[in-house]
């Protein structure tokens, strides 16, 4: 979109206070239609998608997506020529504060559907030979959903009375990704400190494994001489540890994955190497975090505790 919904939020009835009757209709009919912009740029790629798949004699999906291809064209139109009478939030009366509160968690929901519907368009409008059956099903799926909250806002507009589905409610929860680690942006010779115990970082090892990203900075090395690092992650079970090497790497992790590594030190930077890691967090007994990786013919096998991110303060480069 060329404009997020969530930047025009405030000036939406019952976001920043209430406002008249045609100020409600305008704003009402502002964010419909940035919707409904979405769904036709996205109507667009698909389209482009599937002019490829006939000029290519791929046949085999061109019905099916020239029929989601329609829906989306429908619930675009519902959405952009919505009409209402004078009643529900646009009656003269005041109304009820938790309506427009949920007019504005739908609005949200919109956002985030949008997003997700365009992220599988573009997984469809590909440059794969074939479509995903797969993608081509999740498509399907949220068009659906998309449907559902169309259905259900228009409602709560008509009747100013909130909505009360279970399904649709599930719809308008928001769950905000946890707050990523403070450790993922510490970079090379960055200091910090860990409930007042001062660090600084002499090499940094990140790790690319799709949408997970894990970085290792190490900060030299403590009063018995064993070398510390610190592990960040926006894996959710793999939490915030300060680790320290092991000369073996004792019970062995259940799994291991492959990623890209990133190396940085006072040696130079080397990028897009393979490499391997595993990790097993005993969040449930000790707290213990094991974490190993191989990266050419490097490797190295860590242990130690979790760290509490609130006890992490940054101070950059020293």
């Amino acid at each position: 979109m060329e404009e997020r919904i969530g930047n025009v939020l405030l000036r939406v009835p019952g976001y920043a206070g209430y406002r008249d009757k045609e100020d409600r209709r305008d704003d009402d009919k502002r964010i419909r239609g940035m919707i409904a912009d979405a769904l036709v740029a996205l109507v667009d790629s698909l389209t482009r998608r599937n002019a490829g798949l006939v000029e290519a004699r791929e046949l085999t999906h061109i019905s099916r997506i020239e029929r989601l291809i329609g829906q989306l064209r429908v619930l675009g139109d519902r959405i952009r020529t919505a009409t209402y009478g004078y009643g529900g939030i646009f009656t003269e009366n005041a109304v009820d504060e938790a309506v427009l509160e949920q007019i504005r968690l739908f609005d949200l929901a919109f956002q985030r559907e949008i997003d997700q519907l365009g992220m599988i368009v573009a997984k469809v409008s590909g440059n794969a030979a074939m479509p995903v059956e797969e993608d081509l099903e999740l498509l399907q799926s949220e068009i659906s959903r998309l449907g559902l909250l169309v259905d259900a806002r228009t409602q709560v507009v008509d009747t100013a009375r909130p909505h009360q589905d279970a399904e649709v409610l599930s719809l308008l929860e928001t769950n905000p990704p946890p707050a990523p680690s403070p450790l993922l942006a510490v970079g090379l010779g960055d200091t910090f400190s860990v409930l007042g115990d001062n660090y600084r970082t002499d090499a940094i090892v990140s790790l690319v494994d799709g949408d997970t990203c894990i970085q290792l900075s190490r900060v030299g090395e403590n009063a018995q001489g064993v070398a510390q690092w610190f592990l960040a992650s926006t894996a959710p079970e793999l939490p915030t540890a300060l680790l320290m090497e092991l000369e073996s790497d004792g019970e062995p992790a259940p799994s291991t994955k492959s990623a890209a590594a990133n190396v940085q030190s006072a040696k130079g930077n080397r990028e897009g190497i393979p490499a391997q890691y595993a990790y097993a967090a005993d969040g449930d007994t000790d707290n213990t975090i094991r974490f190993s990786y191989i990266i050419g013919d490097e490797s190295r096998h860590l242990a130690g505790q979790r760290v509490n991110e609130a006890d992490i303060e940054l101070y950059g480069t020293a």
